[in-house]
């Protein structure tokens, strides 16, 4: 990807890399903090014409890993262009992003495609709010694609 190999040697990702150097799990090192994997995406895109804002400017950022069988891939893709929307007017103004994990897992012998979705949220608790909400129940149909999921909580780093 274009936006990857521009990042890469950039100022920006060489001091995040130096901040970051004792934490990042590499190659199956498990005493590390932090794993690092690529999206398909550009998480630093956005349209901030139509007032939207970064997912990674909120105060607190979602983080859904979606665990989706590789038969399951098209049916899921289709099922979140769906629904997405939903999602979209709830975190406004924040920006929801999401891709596909470039890093393949194997398991159970299996290979296991990884979507990951990037929101943006006032605060946990108005993330949580969501599943309160009538859209959440069409916003959830996508979950009979996934295999497994797992939500973090984020916050930016601060003085990056």
């Amino acid at each position: 990807m274009a936006a990857h190999a521009t990042f890469l040697p950039s100022e920006e990702n060489q001091r995040l890399l130096r901040l970051l150097k004792d934490d990042i799990v590499m190659s199956g090192d498990e005493e590390r903090k932090m794993a690092m994997w690529h999206l398909d995406t550009d998480i630093f895109a956005f349209d901030a014409s139509k007032g939207n804002k970064s997912v990674l400017a909120a105060p607190a950022i979602s983080l859904n890993r979606h665990f989706v069988l590789p038969d399951k891939r098209a049916g899921f893709a289709q099922k979140f262009r769906g629904v997405k929307g939903l999602l979209d007017e709830y975190t406004s103004p924040y920006q929801v992003v999401g891709g596909w994990r470039a890093e393949k897992e194997i398991v159970d012998g299996k290979e296991r495609e990884e979507w990951g979705l990037l929101s943006g949220f006032e605060s946990v608790e108005h993330h949580m709010g969501f599943a309160k909400t009538e859209e959440f129940e069409k916003y959830s149909k996508i979950v009979g694609f996934v295999e497994g999921f797992e939500v973090r909580h984020l916050r930016a780093i601060k003085g990056l």
